[in-house]
């Protein structure tokens, strides 16, 4: 193989031992024999992919001793190179890299069929990172426990602590559940803002409570303004110019949110609210006056805050 543009050896060596593309962009030329048989190569080649083997593919389950922690029909692959060497143990749930020599993991949600798999494996990972108990594997083809890996209390921290608040998320989810009377099924882990932001909203709907906003943005578009009290111009020089101080109320119907694959019916308004609200960040005011041109306005609240929910009380709800 002949390439341009790249070093192969280095890259193939951070790679270690995942998967490795080359675009075809960089190879010169590819010559191939078999058994001292030269193979022609036709045309261009698109790309290359290299994929490293294990030295050792087994089935086997994962748990701890004393506990109910268990992990079963997992794949675990031993790969050595490169002066290193890793045990990698695939499970559709999860995907978990050990450096056994240097006591360190690392790992990757997958896809889930159920909230208790996903249960299974953080309680596994906690376990694991405790130090309490080493993790043993069962080879089921030998009939045979080995003691595997026993990680130090005081180290991973970082991944305790994340862990610990997926637990909370796990928590809640079980609450969804029961609220709403649905299963989530065949789903990713999905911890994105978006996904946040959508928790949240259903929490305020499950609670029935308010949640105080620090900002807010707010689009021209749903502006209303009454002409005979406050025009664009008036709003523009008051609201935006002198930062005078406006109430607003922003209703947002929201029939269904999805989460996890899943359609949550709330059928109710989402009411953003505020008394004493604010401009903190201008706009070009001939915006304002353009149909297909709409901008957001950043508000805070001077005193009484921004409220949010689906069930505010009456002097709660504002408007201009």
């Amino acid at each position: 193989m002949k390439f341009q543009g790249i070093n192969f050896w280095e890259m193939l060596k951070n790679s270690q031992f995942n998967e490795l593309e080359i675009s075809g962009e960089n190879i010169i030329s590819l010559n191939s024999h078999f058994e001292g048989i030269s193979i022609p190569s036709d045309g261009k080649i698109a790309s290359m992919k290299i994929t490293p083997l294990p030295i050792k593919r087994l089935n086997v389950d994962l748990f701890f001793k004393g506990t109910d922690v268990v992990l079963s029909d997992v794949i675990s692959e031993y790969f050595e190179g490169y002066g290193t060497a890793q045990i990698r143990l695939t499970h559709p749930a999860i995907l978990l890299e050990c450096d056994h020599i240097g006591k360190k993991i690392n790992f990757t949600f997958k896809k889930f069929q159920r909230l208790r798999d996903l249960e299974d494996v953080i309680q596994l990972l906690l376990t694991l990172i405790s130090g309490e108990e080493p993790l043993i594997i069962y080879l089921k083809e030998d009939k045979k426990e080995v003691e595997f890996l026993q990680m130090s209390p005081n180290e991973n921290n970082d991944i305790r602590n994340e862990l610990i608040g997926m637990q909370k998320i796990l928590e809640f989810l079980k609450a969804i559940q029961k609220h709403y009377h649905i299963v989530f099924r065949d789903f990713e882990l999905d911890l994105s803002e978006e996904t946040i932001e959508i928790l949240r909203i259903i929490k305020l709907h499950m609670d029935k409570n308010t949640e105080t906003l620090s900002s807010f943005y707010l689009s021209t578009k749903d502006l209303i303004l009454n002409e005979e009290v406050m025009n664009y111009e008036t709003f523009t020089e008051n609201i935006i110019n002198k930062q005078q101080q406006f109430g607003f109320r922003v209703t947002q119907k929201i029939n269904t949110i999805n989460l996890l694959n899943q359609e949550i019916e709330l059928n109710e308004d989402l009411i953003i609210t505020c008394n004493d609200a604010y401009i903190t960040k201008s706009l070009d005011p001939t915006y304002l006056q353009e149909e297909n041109n709409y901008r957001h306005l950043e508000v805070k609240s001077a005193n009484e805050g921004i409220k949010m929910g689906f069930f505010l009380t009456e002097d709660e709800i504002v408007g201009f």
